[in-house]
């Protein structure tokens, strides 16, 4: 397949391009022979069920027919990501369900979010209060006084990252990728570890 085009500049020249594609069947005999495959997988895929229910097939339906079945398979120790910013766009329903497992069943989470709740409830501060997150990762304090009780009792770790590091190291750890560099933090109290 050959497309032309032409393309005029403010000094009337014209240039041409053309681009050539190979064939579909081409590159599909050269991945063949090379033996790369694409994003699809002709073998299934299964999760491990530890608490002895039926294991789900991966890609499968994500609908659950109840937010507590929905965070039934989070562990003691897990991370977990909670969206928004501010309390606009917190999942209050996942993290109400959360907090119902209670902190015999689900503990020593870390949180990572823009920030970790307000005074008056809303956000993480259920989960805090609850004693289920022992690391808060967060961009913003705020007024969250059960944090900040429970920060100054060291019954809670914080670890304050800039809104834009927290973004790139979530897109790192999801593309794979150990580490990256991010000159933020650098000649301050944070690289030499003076911030309590």
């Amino acid at each position: 397949m050959e497309v032309a085009t032409y393309l005029s500049s403010a000094l009337s020249c014209s240039i041409r391009v053309q681009l050539r594609t190979a064939p579909r069947a081409a590159w599909q005999a050269r991945d063949h022979i090379s033996g790369r495959r694409g994003f699809k997988s002709n073998a299934p895929s299964y999760r491990e069920a530890t608490s002895g229910k039926s294991a789900r097939k991966r890609g499968g339906s994500k609908v659950f027919d109840s937010v507590d079945e929905a965070v039934a398979d989070i562990k003691s120790g897990s991370t977990v990501l909670s969206a928004g910013f501010g309390l606009c766009g917190t999942a209050e329903t996942i993290i109400d369900a959360l907090v119902r497992r209670g902190p015999d069943s689900l503990n020593d989470l870390t949180a990572v979010s823009n920030n970790a709740g307000t005074a008056i409830g809303g956000g993480l501060s259920p989960m805090i209060e609850a004693g289920q997150v022992s690391r808060a990762i967060c961009s913003f304090l705020g007024n969250n006084k059960a944090l900040e009780k429970k920060y100054l009792t060291g019954k809670i770790a914080i670890e304050l990252t800039p809104q834009g590091t927290i973004a790139e190291k979530l897109r790192c750890g999801g593309a794979g990728i150990p580490a990256f560099f991010t000159p933020t933090g650098v000649n301050t109290f944070i690289q030499s570890g003076q911030i309590p």
